[in-house]
């Protein structure tokens, strides 16, 4: 008897719960652009609403658009909830905006907010071709049309009525080859009520909470945990930018200079910051990863075992290139068909001149740490008396434009002979091998700097 006492008595409990939490919204802000980072949020947020067994979710939207990839995973999450989902759009969603707005099922607007006008550009706001437009006009279609409609009788005459049209909803992207191709639909609020795209206008999210029948305390505000703030830091497109310039900086860097460290320590760094959050996220194949990591361990051998350069190291940065292009655009597994020409080139791009511009800042560095007094610290491997090794603190620079050879590899530290003399040296860059010619340039502390005897 006790234990169906105690059955009842949880059952209860869970159902309570289970109401309470039915009895909830949650609110997710998109009032940014839409890229990885948004994506990242909104995902999480309705992982939340799910785990908490919330059935109302609202969109507070207020934004110019964004990344198509990233809007459609943002679409794809929102047709995925099982519970209502409600945009409400505060003054804004233009181009990803009012593609994610269509995909809510209902659409409420402030008085002067305006949505539509998501002609699809590039970075540098160039409208793409037909063909993407086209792709982006049959999306738009068929996420209206996904909301279903009703079959009406009239006339005798038996029709089919969305309850989201999608001659309106394609007409966002615009009509592209057809006779009205110049126009592209852009609506008020007061024009998407007379057109039926918008189910009401309210003054503020709190008036929509309201209407909505909630109250102050039914509402949840979603935001993200310390640990997921840091993962989207780092997802940032800016800051990846300035990941991949050290990623690919540092390497070239470590090549022309082998055997310094600080180059490929930075590369490292780059690595795990550009990596580890796509991966920990699943915005990052395995299989991308593992190639690129394939690719820095070929460099590194030729770096580090292989003196100069050849086989290993050019197939080593073939397959870090292809692992870095791999991860920077949009293929579902091993399935390339969604993935532009265009995109291709941008992540082309992309790596080129965060290659150029990476380099230049760690040449910029490296000039800094060389006149550094701890710059020995890094270099110098074993300090000698000088007088055994013939410099003349009276004369100083008498071994300037001096001839002599390398008794050991120069990375881009080692030891010299200059006649019967043995002197620690650095390189002025790139890789010296034993038994190389070398010349003099100048002193540097207690090393001299050297160059390849040409």
């Amino acid at each position: 008897m006790k234990k169906h006492i105690l059955f009842l008595a949880l059952l209860v409990a869970m159902l309570s719960n289970g109401f309470a939490n039915n009895s909830k919204v949650l609110i997710l802000k998109i009032m940014d652009n839409i890229d990885p980072r948004m994506w990242h949020y909104v995902d999480l947020g309705f992982k939340k609403a799910e785990a908490d067994s919330i059935s109302t979710v609202i969109l507070h939207m207020d934004t110019y658009g964004g990344a198509v990839a990233d809007a459609e995973n943002i679409v794809k999450r929102i047709q995925r909830f099982n519970g209502t989902t409600i945009v409400y759009i505060d003054s804004k969603a233009a181009s990803a905006g009012s593609f994610i707005s269509v995909a809510c099922d209902s659409i409420f607007m402030s008085k002067d907010a305006t949505i539509g006008a998501s002609t699809v550009v590039d970075q540098n706001g160039t409208v793409l071709p037909e063909k993407i437009q086209s792709h982006m006009r049959s999306r738009f279609k068929a996420v209206a049309e996904s909301h279903g409609g009703d079959t009406l009788v009239v006339d005798g005459d038996t029709l089919f009525k969305y309850h989201r049209d999608p001659g309106i909803a394609q007409g966002f992207v615009g009509f592209g080859l057809q006779t009205d191709s110049a126009k592209v639909f852009s609506f008020s609020a007061g024009e998407a009520i007379q057109k039926g795209f918008c189910e009401g206008i309210v003054s503020d999210i709190d008036g929509l909470v309201g209407r909505l029948g909630f109250s102050e305390n039914d509402v949840v505000e979603y935001e993200l945990d310390p640990e997921n703030s840091v993962i989207a830091f780092f997802i940032n497109p800016v800051v990846k930018s300035i990941l991949i310039m050290m990623i690919l900086g540092g390497v070239y860097m470590e090549m022309k200079t082998p055997g310094f460290g600080i180059p490929i320590s930075v590369a490292l760094l780059g690595v795990v910051g550009y990596f580890v959050p796509d991966y920990l996220h699943g915005l990052l194949e395995a299989w991308e990863l593992l190639i690129f990591i394939i690719g820095l361990i070929l460099i590194a051998v030729e770096i580090f075992v292989i003196p100069g350069f050849g086989f290993v190291g050019i197939t080593g940065i073939v397959f870090m290139m292809t692992g870095f292009m791999f991860s920077m655009i949009g293929n579902v597994g091993f399935d390339f068909r969604p993935v532009s020409k265009g995109a291709l080139q941008s992540a082309f791009g992309v790596i080129s001149v965060s290659i150029f511009a990476g380099s230049i800042f760690l040449v910029l560095l490296g000039m800094i740490l060389i006149k550094s007094n701890r710059f020995k610290s890094f270099t110098v491997q074993g300090s000698i008396d000088k007088n055994a090794a013939g410099i003349d603190k009276a004369d100083k620079y008498s071994l300037d434009g001096k001839e002599g050879e390398a008794v050991t590899d120069l990375r881009p530290s080692g030891r010299i002979r200059i006649g019967d003399e043995l002197y620690d040296a650095i390189t002025q860059g790139g890789f010296i091998s034993k038994g190389e010619s070398i010349r003099v340039l100048e002193r540097k502390g207690i090393s001299l700097l050297v160059k390849k005897n040409s």
